[in-house]
């Protein structure tokens, strides 16, 4: 399922027209800022690596000329080592920005699947679930279901949904006569939170 046939599905469910418009919203603003890094990094790439070679070819210059030299042989070592550190620094500003754009967007399609599949509080179950989900090396992602199989997001929540039924919301008119139980009570009729239930639903 691409994007727009998902984007289809959310909007015939309660409420969907408003989750599209947050996932666009959010999965836009993500796009931008790891453009910018991109940019950003592509450029003190190139003028890293030029400025690098640039100093590495002084160095072995001044050193053929012999030791009268060393002085400022140091000096533009620790011009090279500083300029080392940046590119480093820039690399891993590049690193945390592009991780912060793939956990949202992993947070954003596990809302969406969620939210298709009437979860009873699509952004709480989420928290839980995309820990069960990471990208692969083609930049598609998938989900590892209990017994160690992965499967596509779509697939996995599906599956997680089927088999915690407490977790949907009841679509269904209550009759008139008797009032509503409360999702997840049990015999001692202690309120059953909804991390609680989700908790103890993944750890059985």
């Amino acid at each position: 399922m691409n994007m727009a046939e998902l984007y289809e599905a959310l909007s015939k469910v309660e409420n969907g027209e408003t989750y599209v418009s947050t996932i666009k919203a959010e999965i836009s603003k993500v796009n931008a800022e790891a453009a910018k890094f991109r940019t950003a990094k592509n450029e003190a790439e190139t003028k890293a690596e030029a400025k690098i070679n640039e100093l590495n070819a002084t160095i072995e210059e001044l050193k053929a000329k012999g030791t009268g030299a060393q002085t400022v042989t140091e000096r533009i070592q620790k011009q090279l080592d500083d300029l080392t550190k940046k590119y480093e620094a820039s690399e891993k500003a590049r690193v945390e920005a592009e991780t912060k754009r793939v956990e949202a967007d992993i947070f954003n399609k596990t809302v969406a699947e969620l939210t298709k599949g009437n979860a009873a509080a699509p952004a709480e179950v989420a928290k839980i679930l995309v820990g069960n989900i990471h990208a692969k090396d083609d930049g598609t992602y998938e989900f590892t279901m209990a017994d160690g199989k992965a499967v596509s997001v779509a697939e996995g929540v599906g599956g997680w949904l089927k088999g915690n039924a407490w977790a949907v919301k009841n679509t269904q008119n209550t009759g008139s006569g008797a009032p509503n139980s409360a999702a997840g009570s049990g015999t001692t009729g202690k309120a059953v939170s909804l991390a609680d239930a989700i908790n103890n639903s993944l750890n059985s």
